[in-house]
């Protein structure tokens, strides 16, 4: 037992962020309608990524670094395995913490 710290230093820490529970970051499915609906009347090709983040979860470096490999039709998925990033002079894709992500789509 020796060496082991006997509670958790980090508990200790002022103002440090904490875990929220739930979803209070998510719309109400009425209110992505009316967003998509707004969006679409506006870009067509923009709603089609706003559609795709809402279903998917996705982040906007994922989606951006998307290509259409990796877009299965018939599977209604996608796989996440990159992601655009800014550099210096524009954007370089950068492969992704985790291996491969794999998102459906609901269709």
């Amino acid at each position: 037992m020796q060496d082991l710290v006997p509670r958790n230093a980090a508990s200790l820490v002022i103002g440090k962020p904490r875990r929220r529970d739930g979803h209070e970051n998510c719309c109400e499915p009425e209110d992505a309608r009316k967003f998509l609906d707004t969006a679409k009347a506006d870009s067509p090709r923009a709603a089609a990524l706003y559609s795709l983040a809402l279903d998917s979860g996705a982040r906007k470096a994922e989606l951006c670094g998307l290509k259409w490999s990796e877009v299965d039709m018939e599977r209604h998925s996608i796989s996440i395995v990159r992601q655009l990033v800014k550099v210096r002079g524009g954007g370089a894709d950068r492969p992704i913490k985790e291996w491969k992500i794999q998102y459906h789509i609901a269709g």
